[in-house]
């Protein structure tokens, strides 16, 4: 008898991976494998735009929290960031303050760093604002951006009373700041391509 494809999403579904689990999933070339509540995620590697975006991006953060916090590193992925056994994400852009630094390990940041950075891909849209964003909020992540280079906008939302609220937003050529980091200024037009 030939199954139904909604049998198999629910047998899919049924069968949660953890982070073991993870650890022998084969390399895929061209590919990035994240797991979102037990689920594997496949999602086409990022294009040139995102990733000149995030190489800029990266570079004037790592300026930034160098002189406010030198104990303090910016990642970029891919860097497996471990919320909990069966949530295993590579954000795009990590900064681990230097007193969180005892959940960078060898392999993996396992904890929720300071900040996670997404930047919005055609694909990763939906799940980069919502699926993500609930599983950052639950695990405690206190920072959260969005970059769109399409749209060219910074959307950053701050964990407040265990929600998400905006606290700074920038788009085209603007200038970026946000209260949480004094000092910080981005300008917006330094991180777009053309």
């Amino acid at each position: 008898m030939k199954k139904k494809a909604g049998e198999i999403r629910d047998n899919a579904a049924a069968y949660k991976i953890t982070y073991q689990d993870y650890l022998l999933l084969p390399e895929e070339p061209g590919c990035k494998i994240e797991v979102l509540d037990g689920v594997i995620i496949r999602d086409p590697s990022p294009g040139t735009r995102h990733q000149i975006t995030s190489s800029r991006l990266q570079r004037m953060l790592t300026d930034y929290f160098s002189s406010k916090d030198p104990e303090g590193i910016v990642f970029d992925a891919p860097l497996d960031v471990t919320l909990s056994a069966a949530d295993i994400f590579q954000p795009d852009l990590i900064y681990v303050s230097g007193k969180q630094r005892n959940i960078v390990e060898e392999q993996r940041i396992n904890g929720s760093p300071e900040l996670l950075i997404e930047i919005l891909s055609p694909g990763s849209y939906q799940r980069d604002r919502v699926l993500k964003m609930e599983a950052y909020r639950k695990s405690g992540v206190p920072h959260y951006w969005l970059v769109d280079p399409v749209e060219r906008t910074i959307e950053a939302f701050v964990l407040t009373n265990e929600l998400y609220a905006l606290n700074s937003a920038a788009c085209c050529d603007g200038v970026f700041s946000h209260s949480a980091f004094p000092g910080l200024e981005i300008l917006l037009k330094d991180i777009w391509t053309d």
